[in-house]
């Protein structure tokens, strides 16, 4: 299979996933991640559930997705795999690692080096701005690039590192319609997270 950024960064994410085992509909209302925070949603979505990450999108991972990451400790990457020097889990080897005190600058910086490694090009980060994450410190940046297939992809990062721990929430979707259309509904995603108190 041919590995466009939506399709790399879907294969590294399915093998956090388990394999993209779980699969199931995002009713509209409170949502809990990964026992860490809770968001509201207005629409429906699929949801691919693994151990590490939540995935959910409308029309197919290959069109829009939202990735959840969270709890990323000092030395993991951002798909907390430790990769390998040979085998399925190599791709992971060199990726990009967290760092306790890292500025929204240095993960931004960590972000693209790992879309880089997922086969995009023409990275470019957009905006980079303070945002609140919850009841969190957090910020906030967009990026552009093509895919393998040269396809002009967007996304939106949302973000903070606190207690020494970083979560991210990123959207990814083609820059011609998708994006754009989607991303008030990721909007009001971003804006409804609540940490849960054990998560503190």
């Amino acid at each position: 299979m041919k590995q466009t950024l939506g399709t790399a960064f879907i294969a590294l994410a399915c093998v956090a996933l388990t394999s993209c085992a779980s699969i199931s509909l995002v009713k509209p209302g409170t949502v809990e991640i990964e026992n860490t925070y809770t968001v509201e949603t207005n629409t429906a979505w699929n949801r691919m559930s693994g151990q590490v990450d939540d995935l959910w999108t409308l029309d197919g991972p290959l069109v829009q997705a939202i990735y959840f990451y969270t709890g990323i400790e000092e030395g993991e990457n951002i798909f907390q795999n430790p990769g390998s020097d040979n085998g399925p889990d190599a791709k992971y080897k060199n990726m990009p690692k967290f760092k306790k005190g890292m500025t929204a600058f240095d993960i931004s910086e960590m972000v693209v080096a790992t879309l880089a490694q997922s086969k995009a090009s023409d990275i470019q980060v957009v905006s980079l701005t303070k945002a609140e994450f919850g009841n969190r410190d957090g910020f906030r940046f967009e990026l552009r690039y093509k895919d393998a297939e040269s396809l002009e992809r967007k996304a939106l990062v949302f973000g903070t590192a606190q207690n020494d721990r970083l979560h991210l929430i990123l959207y990814q979707a083609p820059a011609m319609y998708y994006f754009d259309r989607d991303k008030a509904r990721v909007e009001q995603i971003f804006k409804s997270v609540r940490f849960l108190d054990r998560s503190a």
